[in-house]
C-alpha cells in the first residue's frame, strides 16, 4: 500500500521575483535560491507546528511536507488558525492543506496522514531538514539516528504551556559562511553537534549548569514519554530519576517548585498558543539559517520560558 500525498503548487520565476524582491535584497539570490531548492517535513501540525509552517511557507521556502496521524480535537481549534470548527474529526494535516496553501502558492505543500513512527529510513532521507514537534524522545532518538546517518539536519521541539524547548542536530560537522564585519569577507565556520542519544546518556549535566527551565522542559519530556499523568508524584519520581542519571543534585528541582508546575498549565502537557507563537517563529528561523548556511546556528538547545521576567530564550550546549 502507497500513500499518495496531497499537494498543491503554482510555481513562476517572475512571481517569485515579485514576492521576494525585498528579501532577496537582504540576504541574496545565493540564500534565496538555496531556500528555494529545499525540502523540509514537518511531524504532527500542532501549535508549534502551525507557527513553523506559517514562517517557512511565507519565507519561500521550496518545499514543505507535513506528516500527522492526529484528527482535530476542540483544543485543536484554539492553537492552529488553518483549522475551522468544521473540521472536527478530520486529519489536522489534511484538513490544514488548502489554508496553509493560501499564504503562498508558490511554495510546495504535501500533506500525509500517516503515522510517522511508522516510516521507514528511506521516507527521510529525501528531506534537507527533519522537524520533529510534539513526538516522545524514543521517536526523536530513533529519526535523529537516521537522519544524522544520511547527512540531512534535525531539530525537534516540544511545549509544555509556559515552556517550551528545541534541540538541534545538524551533524558532525556543519558548515557555513558569515561575512567579516572588518574585512567584508566571507569567512567559513564549522560546527559539531551532538546527536541526542548522547546528550540523553550523558550522566554529567551538572558540568555545564544546566537552568531550572532545561531541565524543567526534560522533566516533563521524561514524563510523556513514560505515559504517565502529570501529577505533583509523578513529577517527583521523575526528578529523582533523571537527577540520578544525568548527575545534577534534585534541590534545583525542589517540590515546592514541581507543585507549581501544575498550576503553570504544564499538567496536560498542553500547547500554549501565544508561546507557540514566539518558539515556532524562532523555529522557522533556524530552519532558514541552517538552510542558507549564512549565519551560527543553535548549538543544540534553544528554551523558551514565559515565567522569566525578561521573557528571553535561553541557549544551552548540552554535551
Amino acid at each position: 500500500f502507497f500513500f499518495v500525498p496531497i499537494s498543491m503548487s503554482n510555481g513562476n520565476e517572475a512571481e517569485e521575483q515579485t514576492r521576494y524582491d525585498r528579501q532577496i535584497r537582504l540576504w541574496g539570490h545565493d540564500a534565496q535560491n538555496r531556500m528555494r531548492e529545499s525540502r523540509i517535513v514537518i511531524v504532527n501540525l500542532g501549535g508549534l507546528a502551525v507557527e513553523i509552517v506559517k514562517n517557512l511557507v511565507l519565507s519561500g521556502i521550496g518545499r514543505v511536507h507535513v506528516v500527522d496521524n492526529l484528527l482535530v480535537t476542540p483544543p485543536d481549534l484554539a492553537i492552529n488558525f488553518f483549522l475551522e470548527e468544521t473540521d472536527l474529526g478530520k486529519n489536522r494535516a489534511v484538513a490544514s492543506l488548502e489554508r496553509i496553501q493560501q499564504l503562498n502558492p508558490l511554495v510546495d505543500i504535501t500533506v500525509e496522514a500517516a503515522d510517522p513512527a511508522t516510516k521507514p529510513a528511506e521516507y527521510w532521507h529525501e528531506f534537507d531538514v527533519v522537524c520533529l514537534t510534539e513526538a516522545p524522545l524514543a521517536l526523536q532518538h530513533h529519526i535523529n539516528d537516521v537522519v544524522r546517518q544520511k547527512g540531512a539536519m534535525f531539530i525537534s521541539c516540544n511545549s509544555f504551556g509556559l515552556l517550551a524547548i528545541s534541540f538541534s542536530d545538524l551533524g558532525p560537522s556543519f558548515q557555513y559562511k558569515v561575512k567579516n564585519e572588518n574585512t567584508k569577507i566571507e569567512e567559513e565556520h564549522s560546527v559539531t553537534f551532538t546527536p541526542l542519544k548522547e546528550v540523553q546518556a550523558s550522566t554529567a549535566w551538572s558540568k555545564f549548569k544546566p537552568s531550572r527551565s532545561f531541565l524543567t522542559a526534560r522533566l516533563l519530556l521524561h514524563v510523556m514519554d513514560h505515559g504517565e499523568a502529570v501529577d505533583a508524584q509523578a513529577l517527583v519520581t521523575a526528578r529523582d530519576a533523571l537527577a540520578a542519571r544525568h548527575g545534577f543534585r534534585a534541590d534545583l528541582l525542589p517540590d515546592t517548585y514541581l507543585t507549581s508546575l501544575l498550576a503553570r498549565g504544564c499538567r496536560a502537557l498542553m500547547a500554549f498558543s501565544p508561546v507557540c507563537t514566539v518558539v515556532g517563529g524562532e523555529i522557522a528561523q533556524e530552519i532558514l539559517k541552517v538552510v542558507q548556511r549564512n549565519a551560527a546556528p543553535i548549538n543544540n538547545v534553544f528554551l523558551y520560558d514565559a515565567t522569566e521576567a525578561d521573557l528571553k530564550g535561553i541557549l544551552e550546549r548540552v554535551p
